[in-house]
């Protein structure tokens, strides 16, 4: 099995990475490995100083979130890169998106956050010198 370690400045969020610079390592799993966020041990002089990996027979890209040299052993760990793994499906996909007209009262489309509004009024004999303008915040 071949691990490929590359270079990449490309955000994470992005499909289409710029990947530069390839190393390509035969390695063999000893146990099960997670497809997912697999650890890859190797043996190398060399200190790895790459930021993106991929394993052509899982078909899956990865960033590597940790590299840790013990006793001359390099581990490698890695986490699936979503996006950039199954961009072809992502890219030749379409969607229909939708709003509900009888939605979520609490929620105001226009911010990104929750807004409740629940307003109740109570009535005293005392009333405030205030002058056409009056802010009253209370907390429940």
């Amino acid at each position: 099995m071949q691990l490929i370690l590359y270079n990449s400045e490309s955000p994470n969020n992005t499909i289409g990475k710029v990947l530069v610079d390839p190393i390509v390592y035969d390695i063999d799993f000893k146990d099960t490995a997670n497809i997912l966020s697999p650890m890859i041990r190797l043996k190398t002089k060399d200190p790895i100083q790459k930021n993106y990996a991929y394993l052509p027979e899982f078909g899956r890209y990865y960033f590597i979130t940790s590299i840790s040299v013990q006793g001359g052993i390099t581990s490698i760990v890695l986490e699936c890169d979503v996006l950039e793994s199954f961009k072809e499906d992502i890219l030749n996909s379409y969607g229909l998106v939708t709003r509900r007209t009888g939605g979520n009262e609490f929620f105001d489309g226009g911010y990104n956050s929750e807004v409740r509004k629940q307003v109740s009024a109570y009535y005293s004999e005392n009333k405030p010198d205030y002058k056409n303008e009056i802010i009253l915040v209370t907390i429940k």
